[in-house]
C-alpha cells in the first residue's frame, strides 16, 4: 500500500507543481485560488499522515483539509457559471454543505474521529456542481475550444474523485464490513482513482488555457 501511498503524493505535487509553472494562463482570473488549494493537499496530507499520524493536531488538519477541500472547489464552479438558475443550484448546496458540516462537528468529536458523512455529502454536491457546469459549457457558444479550457480539464479531474468516492465509502462502511481483503481492495481503489485524478489536472494545466466566453444574460 506504501507505493500506491507515495504514488498519490507524487501525482498531488506534480499538479501543484504543473499549477505553478503554468501559473501564465490563469493568474488574472478566478481561477488563480487553484494554485494555493493544490499546494494545501499534499502538504496537509503530509503532514497529518507523517507528523501527525493519529494525534488530535492530525485530526484537526485533516478535517480542515475535508471542509475546506470540498468548498473551495464548489466555490470555484460557481466562480464560472454564468446561468442565475445555475449558480442558485450551487448556492444552495454550498449552504446546504455548509451547515451539514457544523452540524457533524457538534455530533463528533473532530480531534479523534474524521467528518466523514459531510465531506461525503460534499462529495455529491461538488459532482452536482460539476455536471451543471459541464453542461453549461457543452451548451455554450464556443463548442471548438472546450478541449482547451483549462478549468474543464481540471473539473474533469476532481470528478473523477468525487463521483467514485462516495460509492466506496458507503461500500466500505456498510458492505465490505470486517472483510479486510475487501476493504484493502477498495482502498487501493481509491488510491488509483486519485492517482488518474491528479494526472488528469496536471495534464490540463500544460494542455489547457483559459477561456473567455460571453454571458448569456444570465437566465
Amino acid at each position: 500500500m506504501d507505493y500506491y501511498y507515495y504514488t498519490v503524493f507524487f501525482t498531488e505535487f506534480l499538479a501543484a507543481i504543473s499549477a505553478t509553472v503554468f501559473l501564465y494562463k490563469y493568474k488574472n482570473t478566478a481561477l488563480f485560488w487553484l494554485l494555493p488549494l493544490l499546494w494545501f493537499i499534499p502538504i496537509n496530507e503530509l503532514v497529518c499522515q507523517y507528523i501527525f499520524p493519529r494525534t488530535a493536531t492530525g485530526y484537526i488538519l485533516y478535517n480542515i483539509y475535508r471542509t475546506a477541500v470540498p468548498l473551495a472547489i464548489i466555490f470555484l464552479v460557481l466562480s464560472k457559471l454564468r446561468k442565475r438558475l445555475n449558480r442558485l443550484i450551487v448556492i444552495v448546496q454550498i449552504s446546504f454543505a455548509i451547515l451539514l458540516y457544523i452540524s457533524e462537528v457538534f455530533i463528533i468529536n473532530p480531534l479523534n474521529t474524521f467528518i466523514d458523512f459531510s465531506f461525503t455529502a460534499a462529495s455529491i454536491f461538488i459532482v452536482i456542481s460539476l455536471l451543471i457546469y459541464f453542461i453549461e459549457e457543452i451548451n455554450g457558444n464556443y463548442h471548438s475550444q472546450v478541449n482547451r479550457n483549462l478549468f474543464l480539464w481540471v473539473c474533469f479531474g476532481f470528478l473523477i474523485f468525487h463521483i467514485t468516492y462516495p460509492i466506496i465509502f458507503f461500500a466500505q462502511k456498510y458492505i465490505a464490513l470486517e472483510n479486510e481483503v475487501f476493504i484493502l481492495s477498495l482502498n487501493k481503489l481509491q488510491l488509483i482513482l486519485s492517482i488518474a485524478s491528479y494526472l488528469i489536472i496536471a495534464f490540463g494545466f500544460y494542455y489547457g488555457d483559459t477561456v473567455t466566453t460571453t454571458a448569456d444574460g444570465g437566465q
